[in-house]
């Protein structure tokens, strides 16, 4: 009698090779969307060089966007009605044109640099308005996560204030604020609701906003030149719609932490396109404010107990439930973690 092949060996290695390209391409997709994301602050001051305004801007950008989603979701067959969500669209939506308003006003007043740094702070806000609004414990991670933050943002605030309109800065602050507790609220109030779906009608609503606000004041002007639409289609397209959809992709192939973790790259990339486009100089302030800043975003997404666990050397087993040669962040799982640890930017401003 000959032995018998050993079952599942074979079956056990493609399902790893699976895996791991599956986190090879996941972790590609995120990056290339924090690259489209970070290259949003230097189209916004060069589509200004070219004779746009905020208004004509936003408002634009958000009504082409729109259009992209609605022609998807009737390509799916997937139209719907705000139905009882509609309260929570508006409220979402108010909160997303605050948002975008100040962070795209901030970069008439302030370099690239210290805006895009500034405004990624909100990860950290949202971990403090968690912990008021939520009810979720300061542990000592989010503790240190949040001194971190503050520090850099003293940093850079106390030795940029005299090169620096200071509206600029105060703007990219506010922006971070606001899109936060955008961040806090949307764990209440998008709960079964389509994301595609939830995200066509906010942006509906922010162009319609802008284009009224436009045509209130006079300021709606599109005799900007040439130029300004091409930089408008690359707003649209490379820092909007396809982020968007490589983020939410490589998400589901590697799992919200390490998503998270690899989104910490988009102000890396914002600094980097404005001092090779824009000529900015990142000086000591940015550089290493910036850099606390990331650090404490860092520290907000790792897992809970990863620090303890780099201090002590400790090893959590692998759970049995899931798999004892599992990597749990190849899971397919939801789109969104906890309130503080965001990892979805929906069409961040």
């Amino acid at each position: 009698m000959g032995t018998r092949p050993l079952i599942g060996v074979q079956p056990h290695s493609d399902e790893v090779g699976m895996a791991r390209r599956q986190q090879v391409w996941g972790s590609l997709a995120v990056l290339l969307s924090t690259v489209g994301f970070g290259a949003l602050p230097t189209l916004t001051k060069l589509a200004y060089a070219s004779g746009l305004n905020v208004p004509t801007l936003l408002a634009l950008r958000f009504g082409l966007a729109a259009l992209v989603v609605w022609g998807t979701l009737a390509a799916r067959q997937r139209l719907g009605l705000p139905g009882r969500h509609v309260l929570s669209f508006l409220l979402l939506g108010t909160c997303f044109v605050g948002n975008t308003a100040l962070f795209f006003s901030s970069l008439r007043y302030a370099p690239a640099t210290s805006a895009a740094v500034l405004f990624y702070t909100y990860p950290v806000v949202v971990a403090l308005l968690a912990l008021f609004l939520l009810r979720e414990p300061l542990t000592v991670q989010r503790a240190l996560a949040l001194a971190l933050a503050v520090l850099g943002c003293a940093v850079v605030l106390g030795f940029t204030l005299g090169d620096v309109d200071m509206r600029g800065l105060v703007f990219a602050l506010a922006s971070g604020v606001i899109y936060a507790l955008y961040v806090v609220l949307s764990t209440r109030l998008l709960r079964g609701t389509a994301v595609a779906v939830a995200s066509a009608w906010i942006m509906t609503f922010m162009a319609l906003a802008f284009a009224g606000f436009g045509i209130v004041t006079g300021s709606l002007d599109t005799s900007f030149a040439p130029a300004g639409w091409l930089l408008l289609l690359l707003i649209v397209t490379v820092s909007t719609v396809m982020p968007v959809q490589l983020f939410l992709a490589g998400t589901l192939r590697i799992g919200p932490t390490l998503a998270s973790i690899l989104g910490t790259m988009e102000p890396v990339f914002a600094v980097l396109f404005a001092a090779t486009v824009l000529g900015e100089r990142l000086g000591w302030p940015q550089a290493v404010g910036g850099g606390l800043i990331v650090l404490a975003v860092l520290l907000l997404r790792l897992p809970a107990g990863a620090l303890l666990g780099l201090a002590t050397g400790y090893r959590p087993k692998p759970s049995r439930e899931h798999g004892a040669d599992q990597d749990p962040t190849l899971r397919r799982g939801s789109i969104r973690g906890k309130a503080g640890r965001s990892t979805r930017r929906d069409w961040q401003s």
